[in-house]
């Protein structure tokens, strides 16, 4: 049963051009202050309700994952689907989009398994034909680099798929170890409560340990192009949805947003 709608939160703000043409040549871009303090405050306070209420779906090493956050809570399904953030995550992908899915995200400290998440893409994990899915990462508590905050090989998202390397354990940086010759690793990144950062899923990315004492707490938003074709590939949130191969994702689920 799901979490009875609560007061909105407020929509992101707009993204700026100079925003958006950073986004375009580098694949990730930073958001300062996407979502205000307080807005920040209610969603996170609304995301651990939901959090604590459920099961974790996801666990790994680095981190744990409550996943699809909006199926069961109209509040955080109003927030994610909302003009404003639609408006953004179009702006940066140049049309228009729809949603995947929405988490949270929590990396307790590194005394408490809370490590490095690796090198990777996100891009070869999901059943699209083609490239241009985001993710906006909001962390609900302030997040200096020590406490985990990603970091991004800039302009990576033109390489193309470079494999399932979570999977096999493999650092795509030491199986290509030319990129680093090519393109620039993004500066740590000093993060306030609200800010986002927005990265393309093919962009080469990695979040160091959690150095500090206490969790990180994200809320996470997916989106993909709206005219995208399903390939087929099994996915959890695509499973059973009777979508046709090479046909759009044209289904409940996954609805094109107004913006």
């Amino acid at each position: 049963m799901g979490i009875v709608a609560g007061e909105p939160l407020r929509e992101p703000r707009e993204v700026t051009d100079e925003e958006v043409a950073f986004y375009r040549k580098n694949g990730w871009v930073r958001l300062n202050q996407l979502i205000d303090r307080e807005t920040c405050a209610a969603l996170s306070a609304r995301v651990q309700q939901r959090f604590v209420q459920g099961n974790a779906e996801l666990e790994i090493p680095a981190f744990t994952v409550m996943l699809d956050l909006s199926d069961e809570d109209a509040t955080l399904r109003a927030f994610s689907r909302s003009r404003g953030m639609a408006r953004a995550a179009s702006r940066l992908i140049g049309r228009p989009v729809r949603p995947f899915f929405d988490s949270t995200v929590v990396k307790l400290p590194a005394s408490a398994t809370g490590g490095e998440t690796q090198w990777h893409q996100d891009s070869p994990y999901y059943p699209f034909d083609r490239t241009g899915t985001l993710n906006v990462w909001i962390p609900l508590v302030d997040c200096p680099p020590e406490k985990g905050s990603m970091r991004f090989i800039s302009g990576s998202h033109r390489l193309g798929p470079l494999g399932r390397t979570t999977v096999t354990g493999e650092n795509p940086l030491e199986m290509h170890p030319w990129i680093l010759d090519e393109y620039e690793m993004s500066p740590p990144l000093d993060l306030a409560a609200g800010d986002a950062t927005v990265v393309d899923h093919a962009v080469i990315h990695y979040a160091p340990p959690n150095q500090t004492e206490t969790p990180r707490w994200v809320y996470t938003a997916m989106f993909f192009p709206a005219d995208t074709l399903y390939i087929g590939a099994p996915h959890r949130r695509t499973d059973g949805l009777g979508l046709v191969v090479n046909e759009p994702l044209s289904h409940a689920r996954f609805p094109v947003l107004a913006t």
